[in-house]
């Protein structure tokens, strides 16, 4: 899985900043999608007869 790490450490220091200058900041969740990697490691390897 990859994370989107810079939209979330610019999303982190934005809620920061405002909770630091008290404009208002109200808590939230907030969610990113990952992404799926696939990767040789996360790969299944068959022998000649197709068995795994």
């Amino acid at each position: 899985m990859r994370k989107p790490r810079a939209a979330l450490g610019s999303r982190a220091a934005e809620l920061l900043l405002d909770e630091a200058r008290g404009e208002g900041h109200t808590h939230v969740q907030e969610v990113f999608e990952p992404t799926l990697v696939v990767r040789e490691s996360s790969m299944v390897f068959r022998d000649r007869e197709g068995a795994q």
